[in-house]
């Protein structure tokens, strides 16, 4: 139980802060639907900006994962799975003479490899909880997280004036 609460207040306070910003710069940049959500376009197959109504490449990836509550959610999990993989990099770090030398093409595979399988593991988020708690907890997960999202977004709306138009 003790486990649960902590993912809910650590995965919660960074849902709350996440959202906020993400929200606050989706509505400044004008990118939400009649409902005041912010979701992934699939009118085009093309990834510029004209697709998603924006150049910030965070809400970008944002938007990558659907946006709304799955994609913040997915967007925290691969900032969790980039800090972690920053700090293996950092502690097996072996000098910067050793970094060049190894740098090769080999290196630059590895690197997009791992950047589409942090992405897939972001993007499969439920698969950890399902398989780490009871549905029960689940579901506690979700719904506290997601009234956080809520409010998160409700702030966001308040601090940014709807357009007319």
């Amino acid at each position: 139980m003790w486990d649960l609460i902590w993912e809910v207040l650590h995965m919660g306070v960074l849902i709350l802060i996440a959202s906020y910003f993400l929200h606050y710069y989706a509505f400044k940049d004008g990118i939400e639907d009649e409902q005041n959500e912010v979701t992934h376009s699939y009118e085009s197959d093309d990834e510029t900006s004209d697709k998603y109504g924006t150049s910030n490449p965070i809400l970008i990836k944002w938007l990558h994962f659907g946006g709304g509550y799955y994609g913040v959610v997915a967007f925290v999990k691969l900032l969790f799975i980039e800090f972690a993989q920053l700090k293996d990099f950092v502690s097996d770090w072996q000098g910067l003479d050793q970094f060049i030398a190894t740098l090769g093409l080999q290196t630059i595979i590895n690197f997009f490899v791992e950047q589409m399988k942090a992405f897939v593991q972001a993007i499969i988020w439920p698969t950890h909880y399902l398989s780490t708690f009871s549905i029960l907890h689940c579901a506690i997960f979700v719904v506290s997280t997601y009234a956080l999202y809520l409010l998160s977004k409700h702030w966001a709306r308040k601090k940014i004036p709807i357009k007319q138009g």
